[in-house]
């Protein structure tokens, strides 16, 4: 003879795992419909722009591109002045490279020879 054991499951009128299940999926599905709204229907707020004093407009500097001649600006002494901010790389200590696409040049120690064979 055979003794059946099951476990009650959900809907009895004590039972509040059903009751936070639902709140669960209630605030899951919500999430994801307050998603879906912002992303695709809401109307975007406005931007206030505030153009600064100093704004030159576009049409200004494409009629430079007609004044600027390279050795005037390389030979001005503003452009002399200026300064390099970055310091220049150097060689590296053992195991560190230039050109990090290169393969490293890490001396490898021979293998030992094989033992020989026994017959």
């Amino acid at each position: 003879m055979a003794i059946v054991v099951e476990e009650q499951r959900g809907g009895g009128a004590g039972s509040g795992g059903s009751i936070i299940s639902f709140v669960t999926w209630l605030s899951i599905l919500g999430a994801i419909a307050a998603a879906v709204y912002y992303l695709f229907f809401a109307q975007p707020g406005q931007v206030d722009e505030i153009i600064s004093k100093n704004f030159v407009p576009t049409e200004e500097i494409a009629g430079l591109k007609e004044k600027l001649d390279p050795d005037v600006v390389v030979n001005d002494p503003r452009f002399k002045d200026l300064q390099k901010f970055y310091t220049p790389s150097e060689t590296g200590e053992f195991g560190t490279k230039l050109n990090p696409f290169l393969p490293l040049d890490i001396p490898v120690a021979p293998t030992p020879p094989a033992p020989p064979a026994k017959h």
